[in-house]
């Protein structure tokens, strides 16, 4: 005697148990646990302008392990799987002053964002050293003698 289904029947029943053991034996897959965490940033300068090629070094306080990074073409960087604790980062890259950032927390799987704006310098080899005046230079005009103060142009990088 054919059921409802026909000839089928045995083959949806099986279908159906087969079915339902898939539905009820799996487990839910959760979140794993991350231990880690993320430092970004963007680097410009003075004027908002984005800052390729500069180096980043972050450098964990505890361990005094390091890592470097480079800003890409938009001045953006990152560094990815960053053990929680207390870090440091210097910013630098030829023309333009060393940049520090102490102390920084960095917590389990969190993002800290450490934007740098890094200030325009003279560096040694884009002038001649010895025709930059000394720092309380002496002039003489029209027999009186001025002093002139002149500023640090010199790169902290270098």
């Amino acid at each position: 005697m054919l059921s409802r289904f026909g000839s089928y029947g045995c083959i949806y029943g099986y279908l159906a148990m087969l079915l339902g053991l898939l539905c009820f034996s799996t487990r839910p897959v959760w979140p794993q646990a991350t231990s880690t965490s993320t430092v970004t940033g963007v680097v410009t300068d003075q004027q908002g302008a984005v800052i390729p090629g500069a180096t980043i070094k972050l450098t964990d306080a505890g361990t005094g392990a390091t890592q470097t990074a480079t800003s890409n073409a938009v001045g953006r960087y990152v560094f990815v799987n960053v053990l929680p604790g207390m870090y440091s980062a210097t910013f630098s890259k030829e023309g333009f002053n060393l940049y520090k950032v102490a102390a920084q927390k960095v917590n389990v799987g969190t993002t800290v964002t450490i934007n740098a704006t890094l200030e325009a310098c003279l560096s040694p080899a884009a002038s001649d050293a010895e025709s930059l005046p000394s720092k309380n230079a002496l002039t003489s005009v029209a027999g009186m003698v001025y002093t002139i103060q002149v500023p640090e142009a010199r790169c902290s990088n270098y």
